[in-house]
């Protein structure tokens, strides 16, 4: 694992999210750093001081509020874990705190990802009925869609009905190498 970067950035810009954000000085209070990670390159670990916020690459879409580019532990430790999961030493993100910010019904399909055992796979009809959820399939899909963190938050192990599987945020082919990296065999 190689740090890229640490240039101090700061924003005044608000969060989007339900809940109240924190302020310290006038200042949301969020921090990222780059890391150079196994198979995937370069990606981006973001947290606030409760806990992991987003995990993101090049590819993806959604790019959360600006911060302070600064390593705390909490960012090494995840990187470090990334790392030992892309090569097949690590299999759970238990130990990490996270800091999930999003709708009640987002936060409890992310939550609900974090149950699907490795090497298997759910669609988001099967997410939706062990939720209690089973008019809401397309609003759990675009939950999974949102998911700021990816790997942490196994999105990954969601598919298409029909078998074939969801495009990564990460960046294409993801999705694969991940089912891959932990043995699912479809």
């Amino acid at each position: 694992m190689a740090i890229i970067n640490s240039c101090m950035v700061t924003s005044n810009e608000q969060e989007k999210t339900t809940a109240s954000p924190k302020r310290t000085s006038g200042r949301f209070r969020l921090f990222e750093y780059s890391y150079d990670v196994p198979l995937l390159g370069t990606i981006t670990i973001g947290c606030s001081k409760k806990g992991l916020r987003y995990l993101r690459s090049r590819h993806y879409k959604y790019l959360p509020e600006p911060a302070n580019r600064e390593e705390l532990p909490l960012l090494r430790e995840a990187a470090i874990e990334v790392t030992a999961y892309l090569k097949g030493e690590l299999y759970s993100f238990a130990d990490l705190p996270l800091d999930l910010k999003g709708t009640e019904l987002q936060r409890a399909v992310w939550k609900h990802l974090m149950t699907i055992p490795r090497r298997e796979t759910r669609t988001s009809t099967d997410l939706a009925q062990e939720m209690g959820k089973e008019n809401c399939v397309g609003s759990v899909g675009h939950c999974i869609t949102a998911n700021p963190l990816p790997i942490i938050v196994p999105c990954h192990r969601v598919i298409y009905a029909d078998g074939s599987l969801r495009e990564s945020p990460l960046g294409p082919n993801v999705t694969r190498l991940l089912l891959a990296l932990e043995g699912y065999a479809p």
